[in-house]
């Protein structure tokens, strides 16, 4: 035998133990897996040099062939070795290993350059045949019954997905089909593996030419991974499915990937964000950019919240200059470049929308205190940090400072154990803030932020003061500008266009509000600047008093300058005080300009030239004394007070001030619509709610202030004022009502001097409630239904008649679109009913009339519903209605504090009472016609829905069943569901009445016992036989049998009864056989019955025998019978 044919015969030998030494070793760990993979690979390529050279036996075939013995004998070995890993259950790591083994494997062999289509005639390889055989039997795995080899042959397919190039047409439909099958799979393991799959083969066509895909057919890989995504049940199969539908991005799977930032699951909202990182930040529009932003920092999940941050740390670095790296640079090396580059904060901030609420705020503090390193360059004491001032800028100074006063607080001793206490509710962040600002010192990689170490970056308050006049300065210039083009029809200034100005205004007014903020912060961290506070104190003052500066920021300007003040008295004199003067000084001395104050004044310094020519030509238009002109100070005025009037709290020694406030200011400004006929309609309702607004606040801060502000109120409120401003006055009654309770007692005639004698008797709460409850306006209606619930929940106001009107607001159909009051009044129920036992009594007295009066409105809507005029879902659901208010007066979700011990006072056997009244009117004659007679049958069915107490009062059971029997004997309605109803209820009450009975004999027995003094276990004496006992009344004794009791409810209900029931219970008597149990049903077999009946009587004799044997053997069969 030659040497060659010699050494292939030991090779194919060896083959089965090789292969499987190599398949041993790959199970232990990864690191040996690229080195066994290229012996693998070699001997594969051994493998298949073996041929053998043999005579054709086929039929037509002459000569010779050449037999694949060697490819043949490794495709057998391997499929021995790998059938056996098939078969290995899900969570063994070493199976894990030998199939991401065998993927390595199947991979590097396609890509082997020692197997080439050269050294083959043949249209396919070894290699090929390999891959090809090995997919076919994979395959058929893939639809076993067994979930084991089903969930190992899905994971073997998706891992060669993963490790091999290319494939052909055919392979590749095959598997696809297989993997889209699985995707369907009843195990949540098996789908999950193959959505991995599905996502390499979704990659493959979303880089294949666009225009080539046509059909559905084409997209139905990335078509099953969207729906897996959004809508499996499983979250693994979810996480499984999102990576290979969001990449590479479309539109499409956008959309639906920030979806899943918002997923049940925490896991998939994770996968998500990781996602997101690989995306670039200006792939995604702003307002995507912070819905995913505010979904991540505010998530509740710690490692979510912290996948948020490194998104937000992944996009920062997109705006640097390293971006970009090398395909071969290392993960290591990249994030050791990334940690030290430096990164545009404008540009980083411009992602965001400014004005869209806090994101970006939230979105630069996780950055901050990801990289506080990031601040190093940030010097905002040094003047060219605001020479080019931007809204980006405005926003980072701001930030940068409450991030340094907040950790600055804190001494180096108890800085780590005051982070809870800067970052608590109270320390003014947000709770996206605050968790993203804890799950990145969870995570974090770098050193925590140091505050005292940019102590000296923060600008001092004359600086600041300077910052904020410039900007301020601007403003008032580009307004002047905009307002003399606007009014003279000027042409535009050569150079800028109206729309820059506009962005400019837009500028200042946002980046102004931010240097506000940031000066309250620098208060308190650099307070001991007293020249500074005086030059901001000034300064502040004198924005008050213009015109340009916006409404919404008198809100900060306000509250900074009582943070200047040394007390409450000095901050009126600057704030309030100054405008009682101009007020005063228009009533004595009426000029032709609206304000000398609040409408024009020079006294800031560095103002323009400009500035003061517009001045001089306002000054001149408003020498004519138009009424818009004097309107809007007013309505500057009333703002100004508004805001004092909020933020501090009034001592009775400065009734004085209120008093003048309401007497010149406040009540010229409620008559705006007669002082002011040729005023802006809008500025005319915009005067008037703040004057009320103002007027609500002087009642709540002045007691003897408030009866003349109720009376004008309770006059607005009858419809004394514009329709239009009732939601305000309704406002103003109940803020004086809470913090005046006795004020709610008062009559018409106490408030209102003029009131008719017939109302004036009368308390004018009730009156001015119900008028506003039955407004047509759903804005009143809420806000009647917000103040009723504060009455009610305080105790201030109690009334069922207005109970029952917020039941029927609550459940009829005109408030369906009327959603405050429908969120509302879900939260008043509970909580009024739960929190007290007398709360709850109450609910459950109005429950029976309220649901009359909605089911005379179903009556009323159902012909209309039938005739299609209107839609069906408008009609009240009558029993949900009823199960909703049973549900509020269920004594058992009474809070635990308000429960009391004792008896129970059987909340619904009081309504069961009052529901049979109902049925028994509506079921009586002339009952029919009554539009609320479609109410019996929910309230029959509510009947048996009541949570009736263990402990009962007999009364009230012989009360009810006496009102029962008198409905079902004295009413003819042909309604078998009510007869149905009330006989079930009947047969609780019923047995509620026995258990009582029982337990009443059983207590006098015990007393009895106790009061003879007779031993525990003495005997019982024997009666005589027909005899009494001298103690007993024969009369008064208790029922002794279910019979008896029955016959005395009877007798006592109705005595005709008497004798159906006597008659009945003596004929079931008779016809009762002795054994009940064997004539329950016939005999279909007499022999096999008589043989069970005697191996049972044996066995009962075998089983009371009493030997070791025969307990041995009864346990024996019992493990028979439960094994």
């Amino acid at each position: 035998m030659p040497k060659e044919t010699q050494n292939s015969e030991e090779l194919l030998e060896a083959l089965p133990e090789t292969i499987a030494a190599l398949f041993q070793g790959a199970q232990t760990s990864n690191a040996t897996h690229k080195r066994r993979v290229n012996t693998l690979c070699k001997l594969f390529i051994e493998a298949t040099k073996v041929t053998k050279t043999q005579v054709s036996q086929r039929e037509g075939v002459q000569g010779s062939v050449q037999v694949l013995t060697g490819e043949k004998a490794f495709n057998r070995a391997f499929w021995s070795i790998l059938r056996h890993v098939l078969n290995v259950k899900r969570g063994i790591v070493a199976a894990d290993r030998v199939l991401r083994f065998v993927g390595a494997f199947i991979g590097a062999l396609m890509i082997s350059e020692d197997i080439t289509n050269e050294e083959y005639n043949e249209d396919q390889t070894p290699r090929d045949r390999f891959l090809q055989r090995l997919v076919a039997r994979i395959i058929i795995g893939c639809t076993a019954k067994d979930k084991t080899p089903r969930f190992r042959c899905t994971q073997l397919l998706s891992e060669l997905l993963r490790q091999i190039p290319s494939l052909e047409d055919e392979t590749y439909n095959k598997i696809k089909s297989s993997l889209l099958e699985r995707c369907t799979d009843r195990e949540w393991t098996i789908r999950a593996i193959s959505c991995i799959g599905l996502g390499v083969l979704a990659r493959v066509e979303a880089s294949e030419d666009q225009s080539a895909i046509k059909s559905l057919e084409d997209r139905q890989v990335i078509t099953v991974l969207e729906e897996l995504c959004q809508h499996d049940v499983h979250n693994q199969v979810r996480v499984a499915a999102l990576p290979g539908m969001a990449l590479p991005l479309n539109p499409t799977s956008l959309v639906i990937l920030l979806s899943r930032c918002r997923d049940i699951d925490a896991s998939v909202r994770k996968m998500a964000f990781r996602l997101l990182s690989q995306i670039q930040a200006r792939a995604l529009s702003v307002s995507q950019r912070s819905t995913a932003v505010r979904n991540g920092l505010g998530d509740r999940d710690p490692q979510v919240r912290a996948e948020a941050t490194k998104l937000i740390y992944r996009w920062a670095i997109g705006c640097s200059a390293v971006d970009q790296f090398h395909p071969d640079t290392s993960k290591s090396a990249k994030t050791r470049v990334q940690a030290s580059a430096k990164v545009d904060l404008d540009e980083f901030l411009d992602l965001f929308d400014l004005w869209d609420g806090e994101v970006a705020e939230e979105a630069l503090r996780a950055l901050i205190y990801k990289r506080p390193d990031l601040m190093d360059e940030v010097n905002l004491n040094h003047p060219d940090y605001w020479s080019a001032f931007s809204p980006s800028k405005a926003i980072l100074a701001r930030v940068f400072t409450e991030i340094v006063a907040a950790t600055t607080q804190q001494s180096d001793s108890s800085r780590e154990m005051g982070l809870s206490s800067i970052l608590s509710v109270d320390s003014g962040f947000s709770n996206r803030t605050r968790g993203a600002i804890f799950s990145v010192l969870e995570t974090s990689q770098g050193v925590p932020f140091d505050g005292l170490k940019y102590t000296d970056s923060l600008p001092t308050l004359t600086l600041q003061a300077f910052n904020i006049q410039g900007l301020f300065n601007l403003l008032v210039q580009t307004v002047n500008i905009l307002n003399s083009q606007q009014l003279h029809s000027l042409p535009s200034v050569p150079g800028v266009a109206r729309e820059d100005l506009e962005e400019q205004l837009e500028d200042c007014v946002f980046s102004l509000n931010n240097l506000l903020k940031m000066t309250t912060v620098l208060l308190d961290t650099l307070g001991a600047d007293e020249m500074g506070r005086r030059k901001v104190k000034t300064l502040i003052e004198d924005m008050i008093t213009q015109p340009c500066l916006p409404e919404s920021h008198l809100q900060e300007a306000i509250t900074l300058q009582l943070k200047l003040s040394d007390d409450t008295t000095q901050f009126v004199k600057s704030t309030i005080e100054p405008i009682l003067q101009e007020v005063l000084e228009e009533k004595y001395q009426p000029i032709g300009i609206g304000s000398r104050t609040y409408f024009r004044r020079d006294s800031i310094e560095g103002l323009t030239k400009t500035v003061d020519k517009s001045d001089a030509q306002l000054n001149q238009g408003a020498n004519k004394g138009t009424d818009n002109e004097k309107a809007m100070v007013t309505y500057r005025q009333l703002c100004v007070t508004n805001i004092s009037l909020e933020i501090i709290e009034w001592t009775p020694t400065e009734s004085n001030t209120l008093h003048l406030l309401q007497r010149y200011l406040i009540k010229p400004a409620l008559a705006v619509y007669v002082a002011y006929p040729r005023a802006a309609e809008d500025l005319k309702h915009q005067i008037f709610d703040a004057a009320l607004k103002c007027l609500a606040l002087i009642a709540i801060s002045s007691r003897d202030l408030a009866l003349n502000a109720l009376g004008f109120c309770i006059r607005g409120a009858m419809g004394a004022i514009p329709s239009r401003h009732a939601e305000r006055v309704l406002q103003c009654v109940f803020d004086i009502i809470m913090t005046h309770p006795s004020m709610g007692m008062l009559e018409f005639g106490e408030l209102i001097k003029e009131a008719p004698s017939h109302i004036a008797g009368r308390p004018f709460l009730a009156d001015v409630l119900i008028k506003s409850l039955q407004a047509e306006d759903q804005g009143v209606q809420a806000t009647a239904a917000i103040g009723i619930s504060k009455l009610m929940l305080c105790k201030i106001w109690l009334s069922k008649e207005l109970l029952e009107a917020l039941v029927l607001l609550y459940l009829l159909p005109d408030t369906s679109e009327n959603h405050t009051l429908r969120q509302c009044l879900s939260y008043f129920f509970p909580s009024f009913c739960y929190s007290n036992r007398d709360n709850q009594k109450m609910f459950s007295e109005v429950i029976t009339g309220a649901f009359i009066k909605l089911c005379s409105v179903y009556g009323e809507l159902q012909p209309e519903a039938q005739d299609s005029s209107i839609d069906t879902q408008l009609l009240p659901q009558l029993d949900r209605a009823m199960s909703i208010l049973l549900e509020y007066s269920d004594p058992t979700h009474l809070a635990n504090g308000t429960k009391q011990e004792g008896r129970d006072e059987g909340i619904h056997l009081l309504l069961a009472g009052e529901i049979l009244e109902k049925i028994n009117i509506l079921l009586g004659e002339g009952g029919k016609d009554d539009p609320a007679f479609c109410s019996v049958e929910p309230l029959c069915r509510a009947l048996n829905r009541l949570r009736l107490p263990a402990e009962i009062n007999t009364k009230i059971l012989h009360q009810l069943l006496t009102t029962i029997s008198g409905i079902m004997n004295g009413s003819k309605h042909g309604n078998k569901s009510i007869s149905k109803q009330l006989a079930l209820f009947q047969r609780k009450l019923r047995n509620l009445l026995d258990i009582s009975d029982r337990g009443s004999e059983n207590e006098m027995k015990l007393v009895r016992k106790t009061a003879t003094g007779s031993p525990r276990h003495a005997p019982v004496r024997k009666r005589k036989r027909g005899g009494t006992s001298s103690s007993e009344d024969q009369s008064s004794r208790r029922p002794r049998s279910r019979k008896e009791a029955r016959i005395r409810i009877i007798e006592e209900s109705d005595p005709r009864e008497m004798g159906r029931i006597t008659d009945r219970e003596s004929s079931r008597e008779r016809s009762q056989p002795l054994l009940p149990s064997m004539s329950a049903r016939p005999i279909a077999n007499p022999e096999k019955s008589r043989a069970r009946l005697r191996s049972t009587l044996q066995g009962s004799e075998s089983d009371n025998t009493g030997s070791a044997g025969s307990t041995k053997a009864s346990r024996h069969k019992k493990r028979r019978i439960f094994a």
